[in-house]
């Protein structure tokens, strides 16, 4: 098997050949779609053949100062395998899988393994919460007055990432963030002071993230406020808007249904390459 690069007018026909597989490849056409409006400094769609695909590998490198960042789909596992062990189109040493469904799991873990290296997975897993744009209508959700609805700046990014301290490798992070706040979608709210009080961000994978609220303005409806401004942006831009939400956080669960999101039951993980102890 010779792997395929799509050309460009040819990623738009997958989009559409995709579009017929429902919710298990969401996931990859959001990552298309976004592809299109914002390219990555390195984009790559590899499939097995072209035009009877069965399985998609995107390569995307969003700055120089970013690892690679790997996104899979397929409808045959072996011919997923044979991607993903075309030694042209992976860096092992620096791939990083984004979002992908956990029946994919076991592949690329093999995969890794076979050029010295070990697949380590999220520790959480997270659902797939899609808002049907169909039933989008112009909603209005009444802004607080202690409160001005604004997007975030570049200049923000550290105030971002000091809100995640879960968030590992802080200088890659800030970079990312600064990235994602400069390209893609964002809402901000500002007390009357002009400081920022909560804010999310339109993650790189497409879906809507990093939802973060002060402790001294929550409980006031500032977090479904702040969803529903981001969600019209990105419909706006012709974006489907959803989040993948861990099955712990159930607060962040009920606020998204309660916004109007449904779950899907599709598991998705999150998964780095590290070196294989010897």
């Amino acid at each position: 098997m010779v792997p395929v690069l799509l050309t460009s007018s040819q990623i738009f026909e997958l989009l559409e050949k995709l579009n017929v597989l429902g919710d298990k490849s969401f996931q990859i056409r959001s990552t298309l779609l976004f592809e299109q409006r914002y390219p990555s400094k390195q984009y790559q769609v590899w499939v097995d053949l072209w035009p009877e695909f069965t399985s998609i590998l995107i390569k995307q490198r969003l700055s120089e100062e970013l690892i690679p960042i790997y996104y899979v789909f397929t409808l045959e596992e072996e011919k997923l395998k044979m991607l993903l062990e075309n030694t042209d189109i992976m860096e092992w040493e620096h791939a990083i899988f984004r979002v992908y469904p956990i029946e994919f799991h076991e592949i690329i873990k093999e995969a890794s393994r076979k050029f010295g290296f070990e697949l380590m997975r999220s520790p959480f897993e997270f659902r797939l919460y899609i808002f049907n744009t169909d039933n989008l209508k112009k909603r209005y959700r009444a802004v607080p007055e202690d409160v001005i609805v604004g997007s975030l700046t570049p200049d923000m990014a550290d105030t971002v990432t000091e809100s995640w301290p879960a968030l590992v490798y802080k200088e890659k992070k800030l970079a990312l963030i600064r990235y994602l706040i400069t390209n893609y979608q964002t809402v901000c709210l500002y007390n009357l002071k002009g400081a920022p009080v909560a804010y999310e961000l339109q993650q790189k994978y497409g879906g809507l993230g990093m939802l973060f609220v002060k402790p001294a303005y929550r409980k006031r409806g500032l977090g479904k406020l702040i969803t529903d401004l981001l969600l019209q942006k990105c419909a706006d831009h012709g974006y489907p808007p959803f989040v993948l939400i861990t099955a712990e956080n159930e607060e962040s669960g009920k606020l998204h249904t309660d916004v109007g999101f449904q779950k899907n039951d599709i598991i998705f993980l999150w998964s780095k390459v590290v070196p294989k102890e010897m």
